[in-house]
Formats: C-alpha cells, sequence, structure tokens
C-alpha cells in the first residue's frame, strides 16, 4: 500500500519520495504499530522539510497516538524547535494534554529541551498554569529539570500586578485617590501527590541556584508544608545542601516549623551531624531547646546519634544539659547507653544531673 510506502520513506528521511507520494496517499491519518502517524514521525525526528510537506498536505496536526502524545508533542520531548513552529503555524495545540495530563511544554522542560520550551511558549495560548495529574505544572518541571532560567522565564510570566483598593483621601476629586496602588502576586506553587512544592523539590536535590530564581518570585511559599509536615528549610537541611540552607534562610524561612512529629529543622541537623548547617539555624535564631513529641531535644537527639561535635555546638550555644525526655531519661542517660565518655564529661560540666 501507498500509505506503507510512505512511512518507509519518513522514517528513512526520503523527502523526493515522501514528496512523489504525498498527492497519492488518501490516509495521512493512518498509524504503524505504535500509533504514531506520518507527521508524529517526522515531528519525532526533527526533519522540518518533510512535516511540512505532510502539513500542507492536510495532515492533522492535531491527532494525537494511544498514549495522547500529539506531533507537537514529539517534537518538543526532541528539541526540534523548528517543527515546533512548524506545528504551531498549523494549528496544533499547544495545550494538548496525553493522557498523564503532560503538555508539550512540560515535555520539553522534562528532557531539559531550552530552546523548544522556549519556542512553546512564544506559542498563541500556551497555558503555563495547566497541571499534569500530579497536580504539576511547567514550573515545577522546570525545577524538577534544574533549569534556573526557565525557572525565571516562567515566574515572570506567572507573576502578575494586582491593584489595591483605593479610597478618596483629603485631596479628593480633581486630583484623583491616594492611599492605594498596586503590588505584585507571587504566582502559585503547585504541589505533588506528597504535598511537596517546587521549594521543596529543588531543595532535595541540593539546587541551590534554582531554588534561588524560585525563592525571588515565590518567597510567601518559603515555610509551605508537604504532607509530611516538612518545610522546604527541613528538606534542605537533610540533603546537607549549605547553598540552599543560606537561600531559604536569606528569604526568612522560619527554623523553628516542626515536621509532623515535632522534631525541629535544628533537630534534624543534629540526627545527621550537619554541623556547620546546625550553625547557621542557630544564628537565625533556630530554638535548640525545641523538643519533638516524644521530648527529645536536639542535644539528646546528638548524644543518640553519637554527634560529638554537634554536642559541643549545641552546649556551646546554650542547650539545656538537664532536658529530659518524655520518659524523664536525661543527657546522661543517653550518653551512658550510647558509650560516650567524653560526652558525660562535657554533659556534667555544664550541670547535667541526669
Amino acid at each position: 500500500m501507498l500509505e506503507d510506502a510512505l512511512f518507509e520513506a519518513v522514517k528513512g528521511r526520503r523527502l523526493g519520495v515522501v514528496t512523489a507520494l504525498l498527492p497519492r496517499v488518501t490516509d495521512l491519518e493512518r498509524t504503524d504499530r505504535e500509533g504514531a502517524t506520518v507527521a508524529m514521525i517526522a515531528a519525532r525526528e526533527g526533519v522540518l522539510p518533510i512535516l511540512k510537506a505532510i502539513l500542507k498536505a492536510g495532515a492533522n496536526p492535531l491527532a494525537a497516538d494511544r498514549e495522547g502524545h500529539s506531533a507537537l508533542h514529539w517534537a518538543a520531548a526532541n528539541g526540534h524547535a523548528p517543527c515546533i513552529e512548524a506545528l504551531a503555524e498549523a494549528g496544533a495545540d499547544p495545550n494538548a494534554q496525553d493522557r498523564e495530563g503532560v503538555t508539550p511544554l512540560m515535555a520539553a522542560l522534562r528532557a531539559r529541551r531550552s530552546e523548544a520550551a522556549l519556542r512553546l511558549l512564544k506559542c498563541e495560548g500556551t497555558d503555563t498554569e495547566l497541571a499534569d495529574r500530579d497536580g504539576r505544572k511547567a514550573l515545577d518541571y522546570a525545577s524538577a529539570a534544574s533549569m534556573p532560567d526557565l525557572v525565571d522565564v516562567l515566574l515572570k510570566r506567572g507573576t502578575h500586578t494586582e491593584r489595591t483598593e483605593r479610597s478618596e483621601g483629603v485631596l479628593g476629586g480633581f486630583f484623583g485617590s491616594v492611599g492605594g496602588g498596586e503590588k505584585t502576586v507571587p504566582p502559585e506553587l503547585a504541589k505533588d501527590r506528597y504535598g511537596s512544592n517546587a521549594l521543596h523539590q529543588a531543595a532535595s536535590r541540593g539546587d541551590a541556584e534554582t531554588l534561588a530564581r524560585l525563592l525571588s518570585g515565590s518567597r510567601a511559599h518559603v515555610n509551605d508544608r508537604n504532607d509530611a509536615g516538612e518545610t522546604p528549610l527541613m528538606t534542605a537541611v537533610r540533603a546537607g545542601s549549605i547553598g540552599c540552607v543560606e537561600a531559604l534562610l536569606a528569604a526568612r524561612a522560619d527554623p523553628n516549623l516542626p515536621a509532623a512529629a515535632g522534631e525541629t529543622p535544628a533537630a534534624e541537623a543534629a540526627r545527621l551531624g550537619r554541623e556547620i548547617v546546625l550553625g547557621k539555624l542557630i544564628a537565625a535564631g533556630a530554638n535548640v531547646n525545641a523538643a519533638a513529641r516524644n521530648g527529645t531535644t536536639p542535644l539528646l537527639v546528638a548524644i543518640r546519634e553519637r554527634q560529638v561535635d554537634v554536642v559541643r555546638l549545641l552546649l556551646a550555644n546554650g542547650a539545656d544539659a538537664g532536658a529530659c525526655d518524655a520518659q524523664n531519661r536525661g543527657p546522661l542517660a543517653y550518653a551512658a547507653a550510647s558509650g560516650l565518655e567524653s560526652v558525660t564529661v562535657m554533659l556534667l560540666e555544664a550541670g547535667a544531673a541526669r
């Protein structure tokens, strides 16, 4: 059949053969075994002259394969910006979503195709606020792919100006109203199935550059908690990223917000032996005596985990050597259980009695 020959010619990138066959082919929407049309294959391979010829012959730019991928998805995922432009001019939908809710823009960002993503953002009507089935938006995809430049672009695109209420002042009338103005409203950060936003995700990767870009446009979300009650700061502490911790604290992240079990970022830093991170938390106002639900303080956690240097740092910064957990076990009991003689000496010198 002529359609079979056309598929072979497109896959083989034979423009002359494709041009000769197109006037004789009646079904341009026929699919191969994978559910792809010849237009999708041309877009996937990035063969612009062939794609243009197929579109000119009447191929439907809106057709989708069995997974919901359109030719625009294929061009985006493979970074073929010229093909994206040709498809857009032919009427392809930049907001088409596949079965997972992924748009061509998300596909480009997921594959780290910067040029393709920028070209899609220029398409008329591209909606950056669409969410996939997990609630993730384009900004989340850019953050997850560690693409700080695209994060910047999306933040600027998502931020809008909102007029505040105005009331007539003493001048009123001809001179107009006073006392009002405009304020910049940051874009909302979508949350994934675990309740984590883009700040959590960047912090978990230790991606300080992307995190800083996100904070420049969405600082209002700096203390958002995920489903485990953890803030982006807690995530950064766990990742051991000093740069992320510094960026979040500079954006006024609260160092004392606890997670679901009551543990604070300071307690997590103590548990993991992150002495430098803990020092930065303390400098930002972290409470070194904050107790979790089980009564453990950062000092007790550090002793339990045998983090001797952290114990020394905590005691030097006001940790209570007499604090006990919910079972009335104090620092000396913890030190004895951990077999830490040097810590026992430090605790006794600090006035510990239990």
